[in-house]
């Protein structure tokens, strides 16, 4: 049985001392809801997930660590081409050129049909 993961307001929401004194029904709770969230004087102190539930859980974080793992190396061989554009043999020599200048155009530039 296929759980889905439930909003935290849709959890079946049990107290400890029930849970204490009627451990059938927590796992009735548990074949029909997948997670059951414990509570002792109003505040939350456990999830208590079937097995389900678990994989369930475990293979969504497993996606998800792949995902960002494809972006991650995504971006590193962005970065790696990024790298070797600035590894090249002529760069020393533009960017000399660059940096020798004042950083004014040389030529006079005219209005034109783009301006």
């Amino acid at each position: 049985m296929k759980h889905a993961f439930p909003s935290k307001t849709e959890y079946q929401t049990r107290q400890a001392t029930d849970v204490r004194r009627n451990w059938t029904s927590l796992s009735r709770d548990l074949d029909k809801h997948g997670t059951v969230e414990i509570r002792s004087n109003s505040h939350v102190v456990a999830y208590i997930l079937s097995p389900e539930a678990h994989t369930a859980l475990l293979q969504a974080a497993t996606a998800t660590t792949s995902t960002h793992a494809d972006k991650i190396a995504a971006l590193n061989a962005k970065f790696d081409a990024h790298l070797a554009g600035l590894k090249a043999p002529d760069l020393a020599k533009k960017l000399g050129k660059v940096l020798a200048g004042d950083g004014l155009p040389k030529t006079k530039r005219k209005a034109g049909s783009t301006f």
